[in-house]
């Protein structure tokens, strides 16, 4: 897991230098493209006028190249550009893009569950799939999908052990009809951000 601050200010003064090195041993890039023969994360950024340093593009690709499941944590101010980013990275990977935002009320369930309307039941509202089970389904069928849960720090402090079951296995369950459903994704297809403006502290065991 890369953990990377957007737009935070050293406290030091440093004096100016040059570009940062380019990570090319690890992420196989050559002349600013990936092993695959397409534009490295940071040229695609710097063409759709998002402005990163090298070093944290390379790095984040570094994380989203790895086998298995990929997951980034983007910690910053408001403003500064984690959700964009987020979006061009699905645009250079061409991923599906699933995102919520969270709130001070967003738990377990409002991550596994939505509830719509619907005149045609009795209750005049249905249980549909929720974002978590949206983008699982989608690895599983052979899909690239870039979850993101914006804002996750104003989460309960209870979703962290649902997503670190999701980040460790892939997987989620269900509970619907007096039933368990468990769902896991191709490991390989899902990547996941989360963004965080330090409104809590995260378990150890999903920082881990």
């Amino acid at each position: 897991m890369v953990i990377s601050r957007i737009g935070r200010k050293s406290k030091k003064k440093q004096a100016p230098a040059g570009e940062p090195p380019v990570l090319t041993p690890a992420a196989g890039f050559v002349s600013g493209k990936t092993s695959e023969g397409r534009p490295s994360l940071y040229e695609s950024l710097r063409g759709r006028d998002y402005l990163i340093d090298r070093t944290t593009a390379d790095l984040i690709q570094l994380v989203l190249e790895v086998p298995g499941i990929k997951a980034v944590l983007l910690e910053g101010p408001p403003g500064v550009g984690k959700t964009a980013l987020t979006e061009k990275i699905a645009q250079w990977l061409g991923a599906d893009y699933i995102y919520v935002l969270a709130t001070p009320n967003t738990d377990e369930d409002a991550l596994l569950y939505k509830f719509v309307p619907d005149e045609n039941t009795k209750s005049g509202i249905r249980i549909a799939e929720g974002p978590l089970v949206q983008a699982v389904k989608k690895a599983a069928a052979g899909k690239k999908v870039v979850l993101v849960i914006d804002e996750f720090d104003k989460t309960r402090p209870s979703t962290d052990a649902l997503l670190l079951d999701l980040l460790q296995n892939g997987r989620v369950a269900l509970y619907l009809g007096g039933k368990e459903d468990v769902l896991v994704a191709d490991p390989n297809n899902l990547y996941i951000f989360l963004t965080s403006n330090n409104m809590r502290e995260f378990s150890e065991p999903l920082m881990r």
